[in-house]
């Protein structure tokens, strides 16, 4: 039998007319009165075709939504892969080495203090000494709510 998705209420729709025809046809066939219709055995054929049809097609469409799914799920892990594995380039470079020599040199700073070194944002000083941080450069030290980072012996 053909199943009715919340998905797609207006499957439901253009369906009902079908539905109350086979409901029809049942109550004939156990004898309640309906509605007399001409060759009753042709339209229960021609009603059985159609269902097969309907659940052919609810079948296709559920296969293609998990296709598309799919295809998303796997274009949105591309392009996180591509992000992770894209080089850093020179500024980036020049930049985390001025961080680790400044590191080196007063032995622990926080974000703060080196953004205002360095004349940068703090969340970008954050996301290099993350970057660092998970290269095992440094490391990070918690004290009450600042974050310092220091290089790792």
């Amino acid at each position: 039998m053909f199943r009715l998705s919340r998905k797609y209420p207006e499957r439901k729709k253009q369906i009902e007319p079908l539905l109350l025809l086979k409901k029809a046809l049942d109550r004939k066939k156990f004898g309640e009165p309906t509605d007399s219709y001409e060759n009753i055995e042709d339209i229960k054929e021609k009603l059985n075709v159609i269902f097969s049809k309907l659940t052919d097609l609810d079948r296709k469409l559920e296969i293609l939504d998990k296709d598309k799914i799919s295809k998303l799920a796997d274009d949105i892990t591309y392009k996180l892969d591509k992000s992770k594995n894209k080089p850093d380039g020179v500024r980036k470079k020049k930049v985390k080495n001025m961080i680790y020599a400044l590191i080196n040199e007063h032995d622990r700073l926080t974000a703060m203090d080196l953004s205002k070194m360095l004349n940068l944002s703090r969340t970008r000083c954050s996301e290099y000494l993350k970057e660092l941080e998970r290269a095992g450069i440094l490391t990070a030290v918690t004290n009450c709510r600042k974050r310092y980072y220091e290089i790792r012996q």
